[in-house]
């Protein structure tokens, strides 16, 4: 395995997705997924972690290829599993788009039970939201071991400030990136926007920052 490290340029975060994709599809697909472009960049809307395209736009070494974008507007708020998990969702629709499987409907934003049992096949829990289905993904215990013993990643240094509207006077500031911080006696979850000494209520002890 690769030295875990901290991704630090957009070169590095381009290539840590790629091989995360090929590790994914390596051991939870039998290498059976088509080779696919994944990007980094800003998402076609607010709340998109991450979207597969179905059509081949990309031409890589003269072969047409399906995209993966991962939102560049939450790497900064959210965890390397959490954002790794958003990965494998995405790979669950290149796999059914693959197999003939039809995962979604109303133009591709509510999540059927197909989706949901292909995604439980895959690695991954799924759990019913409003408007937008079997959408609500997380990965399984055991797939979460497997993101932190085979993903070489330690954190992300680099990520997108993205601009919030101010309420009142339509002015923006920059959101903050958070950081989870778990009790390590009863697994208490509290997210900070800053680094601080945080002590559990439950158990009087201090909260790690989990990355």
């Amino acid at each position: 395995m690769a030295r875990v490290r901290k991704i630090s340029t957009m070169a590095e975060l381009q290539a840590a997705m790629q091989a995360a994709f090929n590790a994914i599809n390596r051991d939870f697909y039998n290498g059976e997924l088509e080779k696919c472009v994944i990007s980094v960049k800003e998402g076609r809307k607010d709340g998109v972690l991450g979207t597969f395209y179905n059509s081949k736009d990309w031409i890589q070494s003269g072969t047409a290829r399906h995209e993966i974008t991962i939102s560049a507007n939450y790497i900064g708020q959210r965890t390397v599993v959490e954002t790794i998990t958003t990965l494998m969702q995405e790979m669950v629709h290149l796999y059914c788009f693959q197999n003939d499987i039809k995962d979604t409907s109303r133009s591709g934003t509510y999540h059927n039970k197909n989706f949901k049992r292909e995604a439980e096949n895959h690695g991954l829990d799924i759990e019913l939201a409003d408007k937008i289905g079997w959408s609500v993904t997380k990965p399984k215990p055991a797939t979460e071991q497997w993101i932190k013993d085979n993903i070489p990643i330690r954190s992300f240094g680099i990520y997108k400030q993205v601009a919030e509207k101010i309420p009142g006077n339509g002015t923006s500031k920059p959101k903050q990136s958070m950081r989870k911080k778990v009790c390590p006696c009863c697994g208490n979850i509290a997210r900070v926007t800053s680094e601080f000494k945080l002590i559990c209520g439950e158990c009087n002890e201090e909260m790690k920052e989990e990355n």
